[in-house]
């Protein structure tokens, strides 16, 4: 097997977002440009310097139907409804052609990928939005942790409360708890409700006001267009605060350690 250089992989996954735009816009479904793709396109019109991946969402219905329809010989759409080990609760379209080999996380198979992240209703009512929100978060902090594995640079005091926590929620089934958050995320449709759910890694910042998706406009990612939200200024605010100041060169550095393989 070759080892991909991180132009290469960056490559594959441009591959992969135009054939996600060309399946969407055949078939009339609504995807956006999301976290730092979005920034990377607003900022930089394209990859963020010192980050290597790309994040989309879609509204519920249409990623359900994405889900359903999607098909082509060299890209798959997996998630945990179309596979019961699949390990996260959205979804993924990756190259079948390639491995991608993670020390930190799940051993699932998985080639390079995009991640799709489904935008779900919430309740009006204060309250219930708040219980609703803090459950699919601590869902969601549980199947993390079910997929994190002991590695030697955590340290032995973070790796013994780790294996503490996954002791307290052996009786919880990954596949449980990812079903779970999906089915109880989906419980509020989008068409009623004033803001929305996304399911992301920001936690209070994943709700946002549904007038940032009432419509879409275009933005340049790596010299071609694609979707984004008309709120998108506001909805990068939300998420970084002055999202187009550079950060401190110590903080620019990519979150993710992982080798590529060609097949």
């Amino acid at each position: 097997m070759k080892e991909l250089s991180c132009d290469e992989f960056k490559q594959i996954q441009i591959q992969i977002l135009n054939e996600i735009k060309i399946f969407c816009e055949k078939n009339g479904l609504n995807y956006y440009l999301a976290y730092g793709t979005l920034l990377g396109a607003v900022r930089h019109q394209g990859f963020i310097p010192w980050d290597d991946d790309i994040d989309i969402v879609m509204p519920r219905i249409d990623y359900l139907k994405f889900e359903k329809l999607f098909k082509h010989d060299r890209f798959e759409f997996l998630s945990i409804s179309k596979d019961a080990t699949y390990p996260y609760h959205f979804g993924k379209v990756l190259d079948k052609n390639t491995i991608l080999v993670d020390d930190s996380s799940s051993s699932y198979d998985i080639g390079v990928n995009i991640d799709v992240f489904p935008i779900d209703g919430l309740p009006s009512s204060e309250m219930r939005k708040r219980i609703h929100c803090h459950f699919v978060w601590f869902l969601q902090n549980i199947a993390t942790l079910k997929l994190m594995k002991y590695v030697r640079k955590r340290g032995m005091i973070k790796n013994i409360i780790l294996a503490f926590l996954k002791f307290i929620f052996i009786p919880f089934p990954l596949y449980t708890v990812l079903k779970a958050i999906n089915n109880y995320a989906m419980k509020y449709s989008m068409e009623k409700s004033s803001e929305y759910l996304l399911e992301g890694a920001y936690k209070n910042r994943e709700v946002v006001c549904a007038s940032i998706f009432q419509s879409k406009m275009n933005v340049v990612f790596e010299n071609e267009s694609y979707s984004a939200p008309v709120g998108t200024n506001s909805w990068l605010m939300q998420l970084y605060g002055n999202y187009m100041e550079m950060p401190p060169v110590e903080r620019r550095i990519s979150t993710h350690n992982y080798k590529v393989l060609q097949k």
